[in-house]
């Protein structure tokens, strides 16, 4: 019996896999298509499923006069503050997390950013 082959596609020696053997199939467990205790990570809900939701309720509240910042690393922000990003767009801050971080509410997720840092010279 071969244990050995050499492969003809990268070169290298494999252990040899008689291609005509049958495979061994493993029972479907019961619960395989039970959704009651699927848990879902309670951060990743609230980032991702109910921020499209979050996010157009503040934009349909928003006054047509209301002040917007371009974001900027550099600038510090408060709470409830609109920042226009260059990449994602509209955003609401949502969390002010340290003198350096906070959570801002996007379109699609809400994001943490960075705020209050100088810019490094390289």
């Amino acid at each position: 019996m071969v244990s050995k082959v050499k492969c003809k596609t990268c070169g290298s020696e494999h252990k040899y896999k008689n291609p005509k053997s049958p495979k061994k199939k493993s029972s479907p467990s019961p619960n395989r298509h039970r959704e009651k205790n699927v848990k879902v990570d309670p951060i990743f809900y609230k980032r991702v499923v109910t921020a499209p939701a979050q996010w157009e309720v503040k934009k349909n509240e928003m006054k047509p006069k209301h002040l917007i910042k371009n974001y900027r690393t550099q600038d510090t922000y408060q709470l409830k503050d609109v920042i226009q990003h260059h990449t994602f767009g509209l955003g609401f801050v949502e969390g002010i997390i340290s003198t350096t971080r906070m959570d801002v509410l996007f379109c699609d997720t809400i994001k943490l950013m960075v705020m209050n840092t100088e810019l490094r010279q390289l």
